[in-house]
């Protein structure tokens, strides 16, 4: 995620073994209908087979996924029912009250063969205090249009209670719609989508409903432009987003060797300040009234382009391509490419990046716990949101170290290897999974011959902060 207003550890990675064996791959299928967008709901089916531990947990919605996360309003699933391969009930199910705020929706013991989950889910979600703090489009849906994410629609088998960690377990994952004409599906190849683990699967976006969709193509690779109407951007804004958003995809496939995906798509929307939000599939990005896009002179507009590349580099790093224990990678180097990446397709000034700087590296003198933590600590997950503190770890602090690594590898390789080199390696290795902490140094060691373990031992696994003399530094001599 990317405002402009503003892993995990050995044991846990054990003990998702132990939960679902390494020689097993559960096999998850869903079904999405919806009859009507008047209804405000969706039904889904989940069909489990290849479960073998003994107890599968069914888990809720919404679920807490690396993202500022709304509540529901009142209870969002309903109507569950549950049948083994027969059609019937099967014995051993215990059902648990799920709430509006997710949770547990069922227990089984014995799991049969064939679990077959049939359950609503109501699209009716309100700001919490989280969302409210740092604004997202909520999940919506009304008579004409609606736009959802994974991560409030998919009751899953939790497979640990280590999250997100658990998630990147691989699980064959299918899913499909079952759709009448009258409900168009927007943003995702309207063919079965495959998923290799259940990140990628509650990160989704997509939209049903009457959207203006503009499609084209980068390097080969399908890409749409979805606007909610053809109000909020002029012929000329959406003639140049085009241009812009087909630069990135094609940067971003040539940058780490391909596409995670088949397609790509960007819902583009106004609203109050300037963000976005990732996904797999599609991402969205958002802007507000008045700044005009069709020209790079307002730096609003230069802003909106790298809130945009910062979302699509999101699909790899960590979508698609999980530090399992560096939660500081995420947000930190995501920051420092999508500012760079930007730079090197002209959407960015070299002094706009200096101008950042010169604003927020403060916050790596100010912040409360910038220095207390190491940018290893699991806890920043799941407390991004809670604060600014917290998020100054990654955004911040993360983003810091990310450019002081960049630049390490450059001197000591005389400019012929960089942190580029050690992203596209990763990318080869470990795409559509996650690398540990180890692999991650050894990753950097085979793309530059760099011995970052001194570097991360003082930066990363240590409390060294950098400090604003550090980062502007770059800028003078650069």
């Amino acid at each position: 995620m990317f405002e402009t207003n503003r892993f995990f550890c050995l044991t846990a990675l054990s003990l998702l073994l132990l939960v679902v064996p390494a020689d097993a791959t559960p096999h998850l299928d869903y079904v999405i209908t919806c009859e009507s967008l008047q209804k405000s709901e969706l039904e889904l089916v989940l069909t489990v087979t290849g479960w073998e531990p003994d107890t599968l947990s069914l888990q809720g919605v919404p679920v807490y996924l690396d993202n500022p996360l709304a509540e529901g309003n009142g209870a969002i699933v309903s109507r569950l029912e549950v049948s083994d391969g027969s059609g019937e009930e099967p014995s051993g199910l215990r059902r648990v009250e799920a709430g509006s705020a997710g949770g547990l929706v069922l227990q089984i013991t014995p799991v049969p063969d064939t679990l077959v989950v049939r359950f609503k889910a109501r699209v009716a979600y309100r700001h919490s205090r989280q969302t409210r703090d740092y604004p997202i489009h909520l999940p919506f849906m009304d008579k004409d249009q609606a736009w959802l994410y994974g991560n409030y629609l998919f009751c899953h088998p939790r497979l640990d209670v280590a999250e997100p960690a658990s998630v990147r377990t691989p699980v064959d994952i299918r899913l499909s719609f079952d759709l009448p004409d009258s409900v168009p599906l927007v943003g995702v190849p309207s063919a079965e989508l495959a998923f290799e683990n259940l990140h990628e699967l509650l990160s989704i976006q997509f939209g049903l409903g009457r959207f203006l969709v503009e499609e084209t193509e980068a390097d080969g690779v399908p890409v749409s432009l979805i606007y909610k109407n053809g109000d909020e951007f002029d012929e000329a804004e959406r003639e140049t987003l085009s241009e812009r958003t087909v630069a990135t995809v094609a940067d971003l496939k040539a940058f780490f060797g391909s596409i995670p995906y088949p397609t790509c798509s960007f819902l583009y929307f106004r609203d109050s300040g300037t963000g976005g939000l990732e996904g797999s599939y599609a991402c969205q990005a958002y802007v507000p009234a008045g700044v005009d896009l069709s020209s790079l002179s307002d730096r609003n507009s230069r802003v909106f382009a790298v809130t945009v590349l910062h979302e699509f580099f999101h699909t790899w790093n960590p979508i698609t391509l999980f530090a399992l224990e560096d939660p500081w990678f995420k947000e930190g180097v995501t920051s420092y490419y999508g500012n760079v990446l930007s730079m090197r397709l002209g959407f960015y000034t070299v002094e706009d990046y200096r101008l950042d700087w010169e604003r927020d590296a403060v916050r790596l003198e100010d912040g409360s716990l910038v220095g207390d933590i190491p940018l290893t600590d699991p806890r920043i997950w799941q407390k991004e949101y809670d604060g600014e503190d917290w998020r100054h770890l990654s955004y911040t602090r993360g983003h810091a170290v990310a450019m002081l690594l960049d630049v390490a590898i450059r001197e000591v390789s005389g400019n012929n290897h960089s942190l580029d080199d050690v992203m596209r390696l990763l990318a080869r290795r470990h795409l559509h999974g996650g690398y540990t902490h180890e692999q991650l140094m050894e990753a950097i060691h085979a793309a530059t011959s760099y011995d970052a373990i001194p570097f991360f031992d003082d930066y990363v696994d240590g409390n060294r902060v950098p400090t604003v003399e550090d980062v502007l530094i770059l800028f003078h001599e650069g």
